[in-house]
C-alpha cells in the first residue's frame, strides 16, 4: 500500500528543475514500473527492495489516428505508434536523452525503429507542465517545445517530426524524421528491433550542417547496459570540436 500511495502523489511534483546527481544510482534498482493517470503522460520509475521509487522521466506515446499516424488504432500489438521517453534516470547528468521509438503495429521486435537523441548542452532534466490543450516539454538545453495533447503530436517550430513510415517494405523505411532548430547540437543514433545505444555508428547533428558521422563508440559504452560515456558537456564538446569541426559547437 505505501508503494501504491507514493505513486499517487508522483505526477508533475517529481520533475525536477535540476539534475541532483551525475550518474543514477542503477545498482539500487531491483525492477522498473510506470504509472499513467488521466491525459497520455506516462511517469517512469526504478524501485528497490524496498519499494523506494527513483523517477526516470516521462513518455508520450502517439496512437493515432492524426497527420502523424493516419491508421486508426486496432490493438496493442497491432496498432502503429511512436513514442517520446524522455529520460532523466534518476534526475541524473549522464543518462539524460530522448528515446524515440517508431513502430508499424507488425507484431514483430524487429519492427521497433529505436533512435536515440542526446541534447547538449545539458542543463536540465526534461520537464513538463499542462498548459490548456498543450503539453509543454522543456528539453535538456533548457528550450521549450509542445505537444497538442489531444493527438501527442508536435506543434513546435523547434522540433518538427514528419509522419511514421509505414512502407511495408522493412528494408526501405526509415527512423523518424526529427528536424531540431534550436541553439544546441544533438548525438542521434539508430538501431532496429535493438539498442540504439550500442549502433556502429551516430551523427553529430547541427543545425542545416551536413551531419557527422562518427563511431558510436566513441560516446557510449558497448555493452549490456550501454551507458553514456561523459557526465561534464565540456568533454563531449572537445571530442566533438577534434572529430567535427569547430563549427559543430554550439
Amino acid at each position: 500500500m505505501k508503494y501504491l500511495i507514493t505513486l499517487l502523489l508522483f505526477p508533475f511534483v517529481t520533475v525536477a528543475a535540476s539534475f541532483e546527481r551525475d550518474i543514477p544510482r542503477v545498482h539500487a534498482y531491483d525492477f522498473v514500473t510506470s504509472r499513467q493517470f488521466e491525459g497520455p503522460l506516462i511517469w517512469k520509475y526504478g524501485g528497490d527492495q524496498d519499494r523506494n521509487l527513483y523517477f526516470r522521466g516521462f513518455s508520450l506515446i502517439n496512437y493515432g489516428p492524426n497527420d502523424i499516424i493516419w491508421d486508426p488504432p486496432v490493438d496493442f500489438l497491432n496498432t502503429p505508434s511512436r513514442e517520446y521517453y524522455f529520460m532523466s534516470d534518476d534526475n541524473s547528468r549522464r543518462d539524460t536523452y530522448l528515446w524515440v521509438t517508431d513502430y508499424n503495429g507488425s507484431g514483430r521486435t524487429s519492427d521497433f525503429f529505436e533512435s536515440v537523441f542526446v541534447f547538449l548542452p545539458r542543463v536540465t532534466p526534461p520537464q513538463v507542465s499542462e498548459n490548456g490543450e498543450y503539453l509543454n516539454v522543456t528539453l535538456p538545453t533548457g528550450e521549450e517545445i509542445r505537444f497538442i495533447e489531444k493527438y501527442v503530436t508536435l506543434d513546435s517550430p523547434l522540433l518538427i517530426e514528419e509522419p511514421l513510415d509505414l512502407n511495408p517494405d522493412r528494408n526501405l523505411r526509415q527512423h523518424i524524421s526529427l528536424k531540431y532548430s534550436g541553439e544546441g547540437i544533438i548525438i542521434r543514433s539508430d538501431s532496429k528491433g535493438s539498442d540504439p545505444r550500442l549502433a556502429k555508428t551516430v551523427e553529430v547533428i547541427k543545425g542545416d550542417l551536413k551531419p557527422c558521422k562518427l563511431p558510436g563508440s566513441l560516446f557510449w559504452t558497448q555493452e549490456n547496459f550501454p551507458k553514456f560515456k561523459f557526465i561534464h558537456d565540456q568533454e563531449v564538446f572537445d571530442l566533438i570540436e577534434k572529430e567535427c569541426g569547430i563549427e559543430f559547437l554550439p
